[in-house]
């Protein structure tokens, strides 16, 4: 049996017919697949033939031949979904076509080709330009597919995309900024998707990519330590990050996704949620304690409002979060937590200055100075422990 070496194999074979056919029969058969690719109408028995004639040419040895029936078959009707799925399974030239344009192929069947490893980034794409695309196929492409075919479907104007398929997409571990630009230039989202959209924009690959950028800048160009460097640049990318979700307002549900997605990138840090507990944002610290605990939001809301000092501190523990931060952070929390429950509020600085105050007081080697300060201290002495290990973790009195 002769094969092609580009096939790829499925358990289809590529045989020569027997006996080659004249100029006249190919010019017939032409003529023939012409007529049917037109919509032209046949009788059954006539129909029947084109068929079996189909059958013939899509098995030819050259792969020139099978994709010349691919190319004029491609949105035909009628084409027997047997057949339409053996073209649709070979090398990229014959199935490309079939792939974009064949109606006869099932959702099942396309969602069965983005599912399967062997089958290319190019014939994703080839799915991903399909008119009209399904709802489930579209979230196969998104969830699952190659990175060209979930930005192809995307920009498809005609394809079908529920929220679910761009809440499958946010969990890609790929996700990255031009995806999520092209969510943002479709029309019609949802309320949901873009307060997703924007917890998203908060936190990683942008300001990432910024934030390696100006650690270059800091260390080749001021010569400063990598370590210095490291320091200056994280507290700016945490910074922004907190003034942003300050303002974004945003549900328990989306915060416990933004705390998930930054665990996961290992920048659920013991600083960042004590900069979002100092801008007033419990409900992200709660977030993040949800995110590292096995405790329930109504536990962790109990622990963090009438609970005390001491259940706080036991709470961080079941945390990844830097043991060596756990005074600090846990005394904010108190603190901020005293002032939501109050009916008269204190001035708007007054419980920062308390919470500056007391972290002064217990760290050493951390002097007065404003919030931010004092968390950059707070995280620098905290390297320096970790690194000569030279004192135990300090606990509270």
């Amino acid at each position: 049996m002769a094969k092609d070496d580009n096939i790829k194999s499925k358990g289809v074979s590529h045989t020569t017919p027997k006996t080659p056919h004249t100029p006249a029969q190919m010019s017939n058969m032409a003529n023939t697949l012409s007529q049917l690719a037109a919509g032209g109408t046949l009788s059954d028995t006539d129909l029947a033939k084109a068929h079996a004639l189909l059958e013939e040419l899509s098995v030819d040895a050259e792969v020139r031949v099978r994709a010349a029936v691919s190319r004029a078959i491609a949105e035909y009707p009628l084409l027997p979904a047997s057949l339409a799925q053996q073209l649709a399974q070979d090398v990229l030239e014959v199935a490309g076509p079939i792939l974009e344009n064949s109606p006869v192929l099932s959702d099942a069947f396309l969602i069965s080709q983005i599912e399967d490893q062997e089958t290319s980034e190019e014939a994703q794409v080839k799915i991903a330009r399909r008119e009209k695309l399904s709802v489930d196929v579209s979230h196969s492409l998104l969830q699952s597919g190659a990175v060209a075919a979930a930005e192809t479907v995307l920009t498809n104007a005609t394809a079908e995309i529920a929220d679910d398929g761009l809440q499958a997409l946010f969990r890609r571990d790929d996700l990255s900024g031009k995806m999520m630009t092209l969510v943002a230039a479709r029309d019609g989202l949802s309320e949901p998707i873009i307060t997703r959209c924007h917890g998203i924009l908060l936190t990683d690959h942008f300001d990432r990519e910024f934030g390696h950028q100006a650690r270059t800048l800091l260390i080749e160009k001021h010569a400063l330590p990598p370590e210095m460097a490291n320091t200056i640049v994280e507290a700016a990318l945490e910074d922004a990050l907190t003034r942003a979700a300050a303002d974004a307002c945003s549900p328990e549900q989306d915060l416990e996704l933004l705390a998930e997605h930054l665990n996961a990138r290992d920048e659920l840090t013991a600083s960042l949620v004590l900069r979002m507990v100092c801008s007033g944002s419990l409900d992200f610290a709660k977030a993040a304690f949800r995110v590292q605990t096995t405790r329930s939001r109504e536990e962790i809301a109990i622990t963090f409002f009438g609970a005390g000092t001491e259940a706080l501190g036991e709470l961080y523990l079941e945390t990844d979060l830097d043991p060596y931060l756990r005074f600090a952070v846990t005394v904010a929390i108190k603190r901020m937590a005293e002032e939501h429950n109050k009916t008269n509020k204190s001035a708007e600085d007054k419980p920062i200055k308390d919470i500056s105050r007391e972290i002064v007081g217990f760290y050493r080697g951390i002097a007065p100075a404003s919030i931010d300060q004092v968390i950059s201290s707070l995280c620098h002495e905290a390297d320096r422990w970790r690194k000569t290990n030279a004192a135990p973790t300090p606990q509270p009195a």
